[in-house]
């Protein structure tokens, strides 16, 4: 109920380019129209030419970007941007298993990557952990079966923390499917980690246990 998704077209720039060059798991910042307030979202797509730029914002209350996007943003509404930045982008490790885990709309960065490595069909293993709280936080149901549809190598659990028992899915938060998946792995994988600081460090202490250190 609280989760937004945001698509925007680029305009074209002097030379008629409207591309935006990022490496997938980046970010970028938007302003609160005729203010200097930004806020910064992880892209969910994967980069493009036509200019179409996806996010996922969890709107807060009384926040200020989330007040404007639900009281006067519209379709066809200008904002400025800028990006894109940030590190957590995919690294080069030959052909080690990937695995993701997201909690709540940290699945817009994952997202990105992921539909990279199925654009391309990359050969390694993928798994998605995508965690939330309570069954109806759960999002991109149709996207992710999409994207499973697309990309054979990619398996995914939406895992539920406080689930009901009309939950069939996962019932446990997505550090616990990632221990689960780590007891049964036959090789070590590299693993994104995109959410809370809480989940952060649960995932890495886990790794850990499984001979994972930080820098992987």
């Amino acid at each position: 109920p609280d989760t937004l998704k945001l698509d925007l077209q680029l305009q074209e720039d002097d030379d008629g380019n409207v591309s935006l060059d990022f490496e997938p798991g980046q970010f970028v910042e938007l302003f609160i129209p005729n203010t200097d307030v930004k806020r910064a979202y992880s892209l969910a797509n994967a980069p493009n030419w036509d200019g179409t730029l996806e996010l996922l914002i969890k709107l807060r209350p009384h926040g200020q970007f989330s007040t404007f996007l639900n009281d006067v943003a519209q379709v066809g509404t200008q904002l400025t941007l800028n990006g894109a930045q940030g590190t957590f982008v995919l690294a080069d490790r030959g052909l080690r298993p990937r695995y993701f885990v997201a909690g709540g709309c940290g699945l817009a960065s994952v997202m990105s990557m992921v539909r990279r490595m199925a654009e391309w069909q990359e050969p390694h293993e993928v798994r998605l952990f995508f965690g939330v709280w309570c069954e109806d936080e759960v999002f991109y149901q149709q996207e992710l079966a999409d994207l499973a549809a697309e990309y054979p190598n990619f398996q995914y659990q939406i895992c539920v923390t406080e689930s009901t028992t009309a939950w069939t899915g996962y019932r446990g938060s997505a550090a616990d499917a990632l221990a689960d998946a780590l007891q049964i792995a036959t090789a070590k994988p590299d693993i994104y980690i995109c959410g809370s600081p809480g989940l952060i460090e649960r995932v890495a202490e886990i790794a850990a246990q499984y001979g994972i250190p930080r820098d992987e």
